[in-house]
């Protein structure tokens, strides 16, 4: 299905453009600013609607603007602007019957992805392969959200174990040293004890030495207090008992010292600390590892993301025999599409944009003035083997072009 009859008027920089096209192509022809881009708008804002209007849609001064087409089969499609975006669409028959909802109908006409085969050779390899993507039906919108959170996801733990693993690299492992920490309050009662014990023994043993001086003090002045002998001889006798006695237990003691278990302490401060840091790394290990086997969990879901969209890739019903999809770009005849030749490419694109709209069979290029004579013949040949219909903006005045534009409306008719 094609365009048949097409006018225009006060649309964007249009006055009044009308045409019948006569054959597989429409090449518009003309200076910058005559037009020429307003004439492919009008074309989509007639069959897409509002989607596709610019910011002023109607020429300026104008309260209204107007596109009329007649299409193959009989369909004869009115749409009105006016100045303000607002818009009302006629669809009719050749016996003049009003379709119902004449935007459904022509959104059944025209392809969802409509393709421009120049602006698409001029993609990255990148972007060529999502536009061939929408154009086969693939939607990867929720497999490419649910990768990305997972990626986010595996990307935030994989921080955390690199981190992990920085702290662990940080952290000391003392060897030969218990898991459990040592009490230091047993070695501090027992130290108590000690002290208690010492504190009797020195007790005993001042006494002692209190004692034997009184002793000689007391036979050093024997001589002289003859009269109290027997009052000191008793307590000489006294004395030397206790001596005795005393002596007898500091031989059978011996005093203690607390010095070995306060050292004992210190040890156990050292080692207790050891254990503390070993509990910590084996700590830092577990986590360690429980975040590199979420990783990997993160990692395997995005595989079978990444396959389930390969699969289908690998599935897709292609418009042109010889394309296929690889990772990151479009593949023609096995070969990298970027690496094909100009006409090649070309005629593949523009194939393609034919295919996208598989009713009405209008394709749209701009830039035309990038082509040369034989890209031109071989569009039109790819046009004619689709029975389709190429409009062709072109910056120039020669016998190629079908009609030229100047301020607006029609000059020459090719």
């Amino acid at each position: 299905m094609r365009i048949t009859e097409l006018r225009i008027e006060n649309i964007g920089k249009i006055k009044l453009f009308e045409v019948t096209p006569d054959g597989e192509n429409v090449v518009i022809g003309g200076k910058n600013g005559a037009g020429k881009s307003t004439v492919m708008k009008a074309i989509e804002m007639l069959l897409e609607g509002k989607k596709s209007f610019p910011e002023k849609p109607v020429r300026d001064g104008e309260e209204s603007g107007y596109i009329f087409a007649e299409l193959e089969g009989g369909f004869y499609v009115e749409r009105t602007i006016g100045a303000d975006g607002s818009t009302s669409l006629s669809v009719k028959n050749k016996d003049g019957a009003k379709y119902s909802s004449p935007q459904g109908l022509l959104d059944g006409l025209r392809g969802a992805n409509t393709l421009d085969p120049l602006a698409f050779v001029s993609l990255s390899p990148k972007a060529q392969l999502e536009q061939l993507r929408l154009l086969v039906g693939l939607d990867f919108t929720k497999l490419d959200a649910t990768r990305e959170q997972l990626f986010n996801n595996r990307t935030g733990i994989n921080r955390s174990v690199d981190s992990a693993e920085a702290s662990l690299r940080t952290m000391p492992i003392a060897q030969n040293v218990p898991e459990e920490e040592i009490s230091s309050a047993e070695l501090t009662a027992q130290i108590e004890e000690i002290k208690q014990r010492e504190i009797v023994f020195d007790k005993n043993r001042a006494k002692r030495e209190s004692l034997v001086s009184l002793v000689k003090d007391r036979q050093g002045k024997i001589q002289e207090l003859l009269d109290q002998i027997d009052s000191y001889r008793g307590e000489i006798a006294f004395a030397e008992s206790s001596i005795m006695g005393i002596s007898k237990w500091l031989e059978s003691n011996e005093r203690p010292d607390s010095s070995l278990l306060q050292q004992r302490i210190a040890e156990v401060s050292v080692v207790n600390q050891k254990i503390r840091d070993n509990r910590a790394r084996k700590e830092f290990e577990e986590r360690a590892k429980e975040l590199a086997n979420e990783s990997a969990k993160l990692t395997s879901a995005i595989a079978a993301i990444d396959l389930e969209k390969q699969n289908q890739l690998n599935g897709a019903a292609f418009p042109v025999p010889g394309l296929s999809f690889a990772t990151n770009e479009i593949l023609f005849n096995g070969l990298p599409f970027s690496q094909a030749s100009r006409a090649e490419t070309i005629r593949v694109s523009t194939a393609m944009a034919f295919a996208a709209n598989p009713k009405l069979k209008v394709v749209l290029i701009r830039d035309g003035s990038l082509l040369d004579d034989d890209n031109l013949k071989l569009i039109y040949q790819v046009a004619k083997e689709h029975n389709g219909h190429v409009w062709i903006e072109r910056v120039g005045f020669g016998e190629e072009c079908s009609v030229i534009l100047e301020d607006g409306e029609v000059k020459k008719n090719g």
